[in-house]
């Protein structure tokens, strides 16, 4: 792995509104998330399951690939703010694969030492890194684990395999996962209603807005890097996934990594 590369497999920010805001997550956010609610209150509604309530203070985790929507309300109404601390990472550190559920963390007073370092600087350093890690190390054992599921964790292992191949081939795909390629299809279709390639520009678009945001690098230059094979292939794919222009998507993309 290359410096770069780690560096933007995290983001840390304060993230603040002045009035009531929706996001729509309903494609899946690309990383974890530990967050921590200072002012307002927050909902978190994912896919067919109870929504996830947050007052300030609240400390939670997100998982990566989780599909929800999320509400946001300032405290006072309208005339207050909704603000939380977001600490994304791309590595979850368990070696056994185990997954963890969308939760609320009830952390020690150790790990919200680590926590409390972070939100010094809110910046993505080898010391706010280290302090992420180490409150995860000390939350472990207290996280709520998801139920085993074989077709979440077939998609899990799927998923990891097209972040690792940008050049991926979907009869390599299938014979990673065991199956022909008809079933590889039917089961992206059935269970995440999607399709391996429509999956792979997802997880290439991310890729990519990552990059808008953290780099000077061109348009030409990023759709090289996160592996499209063509500029303007890499605009569609890009308006098609998120609704706007990659010149849009740095725009704002550099307005978060000031926070």
């Amino acid at each position: 792995m290359d410096n770069l590369r780690f560096y933007n497999s995290f983001h840390f920010a304060v993230l603040s509104h002045k009035k009531s805001k929706h996001t729509d997550n309903s494609r899946g956010i690309d990383r974890h998330f530990i967050g921590r609610m200072r002012r307002g209150c927050g909902k978190l509604v994912p896919d067919g399951k109870e929504p996830l309530l947050l007052a300030p203070g609240d400390v939670f985790y997100l998982p990566q690939g989780l599909r929800y929507h999320s509400y946001w309300t300032p405290e006072n109404g309208e005339d207050g703010t909704v603000e939380w601390e977001s600490y994304g990472f791309d590595f979850f550190p368990c070696k056994s694969g185990r997954q963890y559920a969308m939760q609320k963390l009830s952390p020690s007073k150790l790990a919200l030492t680590y926590l409390d370092q972070i939100g010094v600087s809110h910046e993505e350093r080898v010391s706010s890194v280290g302090f992420l890690y180490a409150f995860l190390g000390e939350v472990f054992p207290t996280m709520q684990r998801l139920d085993t599921d074989p077709r979440r964790e077939l998609f899990s292992k799927a998923q990891h395999y097209i972040y690792n191949h940008k050049d991926l081939k979907v009869p390599e795909l299938a014979r990673h996962c065991g199956m022909s390629e008809s079933g590889l299809y039917a089961f992206f279709r059935s269970y995440a209603q999607t399709t391996p390639i429509e999956e792979k520009n997802r997880v290439l678009v991310n890729k990519a807005i990552t990059l808008l945001g953290s780099t000077d690098l061109s348009v030409e230059e990023i759709s090289d890097r996160v592996g499209f094979q063509s500029v303007a292939y890499f605009r569609k794919i890009v308006r098609k996934n998120t609704g706007k222009t990659p010149t849009e998507i740095r725009l704002e993309q550099s307005k978060k990594f000031e926070l």
